[in-house]
């Protein structure tokens, strides 16, 4: 059997940790979750979580960023079309627009 390369154990180690983390920030939150108890969880060391996250913060996003592209799209809605305008003229009989002079001038 092959020997794993550098490569997939650090992908591997950090996939493990994105799965622990998750299971840890929901089940105590961002504030209550600890470094020790993700590595823990993980069956790492916590030099194995800094060595992949520069800390508790960026696990967080990173956790945050994979459910975020996983997340199933809701439709967006379509807004009606805008109706149509009317010209100031229609929409202000006598005068051109609200800042003209009220009343109109009468012909004298």
């Amino acid at each position: 059997m092959a020997k794993a390369t550098r490569t997939a154990i650090r992908e591997s180690n950090r996939a493990k940790l994105v799965e622990a983390a998750r299971a840890e920030f929901t089940e105590r939150g961002y504030r209550e979750t600890k470094i020790d108890a993700i590595a823990a969880r993980a069956g790492l060391t916590r030099g194995a979580v800094y060595s992949n996250f520069p800390g508790k913060r960026a696990l967080y996003f990173t956790v945050l960023a994979e459910d975020a592209d996983t997340a199933p799209r809701a439709p967006t809605p379509r807004r009606p079309p805008a109706a149509p305008r009317r010209p100031p003229s229609a929409r202000w009989p006598g005068r051109s627009c609200p800042a003209c002079r009220w009343p109109p001038r009468r012909p004298t």
